[in-house]
């Protein structure tokens, strides 16, 4: 049985590495090309750790004897609107396909409930088709696209 539930800093402290770990996987499949560092990953947990005990930052986690994923989220105002922005979804390989991501969902949607808020936004990678489709399923859709374009430093300016 899974059990999902509020992190608290001292959760989040005591489970410090398996929150890097599950991070730093995540990152991987959102971002393929970049290489992903421990350092990295552990420098945005000491920041949710920040945002966290300054209630800045939504937190659940899903445990099976251990941590085996989490969703981190945070209220943002667009257009005067409240809603939830999910920073990060991230579970363990091992327990994909399982329900556990959308019961972390859930648990966001049931936070927004009581919070009078209306809208959950996310970015996903459209290389990440696997999470795409587990979006999808989940009732989100497609409303903007991010663009980017890479600049080439003509100037040899650093």
């Amino acid at each position: 049985m899974v059990d999902i539930r509020p992190v608290s800093v001292e959760d989040l402290i005591k489970n410090k590495y398996l929150f890097i770990d599950l991070l730093r996987e995540s990152y991987e499949c959102s971002f393929p090309r970049e290489k992903i560092t421990i350092d990295y990953c552990e420098k945005k947990i000491d920041e949710l750790s920040v945002f966290l005990g300054s209630n800045k930052a939504i937190l659940f986690a899903a445990f099976q004897n251990r941590l085996c994923g989490f969703v981190w989220a945070y209220i943002s105002e667009a257009i005067s609107e409240k809603r939830i922005h999910i920073n990060h979804i991230a579970l363990e390989k091992e327990f994909r396909r399982k329900s556990i991501g959308t019961a972390l969902i859930k648990r966001i949607e049931d936070y927004a409930d009581r919070n009078g808020i209306h809208e959950i936004e996310l970015m996903v990678s459209e290389l990440n088709i696997e999470a795409i489709s587990f979006y999808e399923k989940n009732g989100f859709t497609t409303e903007r696209y991010l663009l980017k374009k890479k600049l080439t430093n003509k100037n040899n300016v650093n």
